[in-house]
């Protein structure tokens, strides 16, 4: 009797502990895939673009509710800066993929050189039109001399590339301030300054 009992020990143990260590793997698989999907999900919830570490639209709203907010509670002008690549529908039809996307890292690069401290870069459409913008804690004026510096670099950025050499290319940009009187939402904030570009 004795030993039937520790025949069926045997004999059930290995089952049970290879059924524990299958559900253990399966938990670590599913823990590992949510990793690797949060980067990808906070994208596709629009608050984050990974390939040229930009905040998107959707971050826009969200956070020019905050500049708006801070600018009404501490009576700091807050505005935004937009920019756009000048005919980029021409440019594409005569550019490589590698190439375009060179000029996008570009404009990219002369946004993140010019900015202060506390203003933050945004990528709101990156379709046929690519609009890149800025929030700023600044005035009307403060915001066109911040344009200006992001053209300004980029034309340094743009010279010293070998890839563009001969090739018109420049900004457009627009500025627009919070208007109280005028806006409301955060939405109407980013409705002005694509009306504005």
């Amino acid at each position: 009797m004795g030993f039937n009992l520790i025949f069926i020990y045997w004999l059930m143990a290995p089952t049970i502990l290879l059924s524990l260590l299958n559900l253990m793997v399966k938990d670590i698989h599913a823990i590992d895939f949510k990793d690797k999907e949060m980067p990808e999900e906070m994208i596709n919830q629009g608050t984050f673009r990974e390939k040229n570490r930009l905040r998107t639209n959707e971050a826009f709203i969200q956070d020019a509710g905050v500049f708006i907010e801070t600018s009404r509670r501490f009576i700091i002008p807050t505005s935004t800066v937009l920019i756009k690549i000048n005919s980029l529908k021409q440019l594409r039809s005569v550019m490589s993929e590698n190439q375009l996307n060179a000029l996008i890292d570009m404009v990219t690069e002369s946004l993140n050189v010019s900015k202060r401290g506390n203003d933050i870069s945004y990528l709101l459409n990156d379709g046929d039109d690519i609009i890149w913008a800025q929030l700023l804690y600044t005035d009307l004026e403060g915001a066109y001399t911040v344009a200006m510096r992001i053209e300004e670099n980029f034309k340094i950025i743009l010279n010293e590339s070998k890839s563009f050499n001969g090739t018109a290319i420049s900004l457009q940009t627009a500025a627009v301030s919070w208007d109280s009187t005028e806006m409301k939402t955060p939405y109407d904030f980013t409705n002005a300054a694509m009306h504005a570009i």
